[in-house]
């Protein structure tokens, strides 16, 4: 069976299960699932922000390297990187209020667009609540909507 669906996973869902929050098992089981019932892709800058929320935690090198081994080892995830197309519609979505405090989200979500990804799963709120927007600027650009996931909503 082809896997149809191509997913991109923010960082938010990454370390939902380390920080054992709320939705850890949702995000553990999204996580688990990539390469399996969706094809996963991860922004460079999303790792990045994984890896550096770990160190500022204080969480031991060990436990980090042993994490990051057990989701990238088995290349369930393709690595995006930032591309100029993704820039130009990342700064068409700082034109909103919102993503104009929030850069780093406005260049994941320009990612999602520019590669025409189905989806983005994330556990962050406000992300979820620029959905129209998003789904504007998509349409735009790549003719259909990408939608944003809540890992509690996958199954």
């Amino acid at each position: 069976m082809k896997i149809q669906y191509n997913n991109l996973i923010d960082a938010s869902v990454f370390l939902e299960p380390i920080f054992e929050g709320e939705y850890k098992d949702e995000c553990l089981k999204c996580v688990n699932c990539a390469g399996r019932t969706y094809n996963g892709f991860v922004l460079n800058l999303s790792l990045g922000e994984t890896f550096t929320r770990m160190i500022e935690e204080e969480i031991d090198l060990t436990e980090i390297l042993k994490y990051f081994h057990i989701v990238l080892k088995e290349r369930r995830f393709k690595i995006l990187r930032i591309t100029s197309e993704s820039l130009e519609i990342s700064r068409e979505l700082l034109n909103d209020t919102w993503f104009s405090r929030k850069i780093q989200d406005s260049i994941i979500v320009g990612n999602l667009i520019s590669n025409k990804i189905d989806g983005l799963f994330t556990i962050d709120d406000e992300l979820i609540r620029c959905e129209e927007t998003i789904r504007k600027i998509s349409r735009k650009h790549i003719g259909r909507v990408v939608n944003l996931i809540h890992p509690k909503n996958m199954f």
